[in-house]
């Protein structure tokens, strides 16, 4: 059954409404019966997945990056990974706090990413995508933050004796 078919219906129910004197709701009934006409060629079920998308709320569309960082505001990123980068050797940084001073990483484009992985010494990321690139930048902040703890350890040792 195409939705013509139930035009011609509508029609037909319309008609006995206005012979029973309801013209209000005759009128409504031709202007549903109207509203229908771009749907013409459709079948039922077709017509029930058009109304279904229709109701339906939209879903939220995946977005990659936030909103554009101006370039002050990538510069002031950048600068804040290469001092988390000093301080990863000294024993005032913890884990949670450089799990929070990266998060911001995932706003950078991949060329400011870049950027960032130089400045620490990082080369040949220009061929990486931007997920690895900062995992990268994750893993020289944590490596010399390891290397900043063995030393205190050593100097315990050494200063101990």
């Amino acid at each position: 059954m195409k939705v013509a078919d139930l035009q011609d219906m509508l029609s037909l129910l319309r008609q006995l409404l206005i012979s029973a004197g309801s013209s209000k709701p005759a009128a409504e009934l031709a202007d549903f019966n109207a509203a229908l006409d771009p749907f013409r060629d459709l079948t039922a079920k077709e017509l029930t997945k058009e109304l279904h998308k229709l109701t339906e709320p939209p879903k939220p569309k995946a977005t990659k990056k936030a909103a554009k960082l101006s370039a002050t505001e990538v510069d002031a990123l950048i600068a804040n990974v290469q001092t988390l980068y000093e301080r990863a050797g000294t024993a005032s940084l913890t884990p949670a706090e450089v799990e929070e001073k990266l998060q911001p990483l995932q706003q950078l484009a991949k060329p400011d990413l870049v950027r960032a992985a130089e400045a620490l010494g990082l080369k040949g990321m220009k061929s990486k995508i931007a997920p690895v690139i900062a995992g990268e930048i994750r893993k020289r902040i944590e490596a010399r933050m390891g290397a900043g703890q063995r030393m205190e350890m050593i100097e315990v040792v050494v200063g101990g004796e």
